[in-house]
């Protein structure tokens, strides 16, 4: 049985989303990668929820082929 879900938004900056969620959210960082700007994943906690959110240029690059991401950029 799950435990929780957590989504993983595809977006195209990862910096910008973190910057948003954290000023008006106050959204807290859990993990990046890199551990330093620009990123390409982060995840978030808001309250007791995780977000996580991927670069979708390194998306491409992480998954298959057979993973469906918008028109693979």
């Amino acid at each position: 049985m799950y435990q929780k879900i957590i989504p993983m938004f595809l977006i195209e900056n990862v910096d910008e989303a973190i910057k948003w969620y954290k000023d008006v959210l106050n959204a807290k960082i859990q993990a990046t990668d890199p551990e330093n700007p620009p990123f390409e994943w982060a995840s978030l906690l808001l309250n007791d929820v995780e977000i996580m959110f991927a670069d979708k240029r390194s998306a491409v690059k992480w998954y298959s082929e057979d993973v469906p991401i918008g028109d693979r950029i």
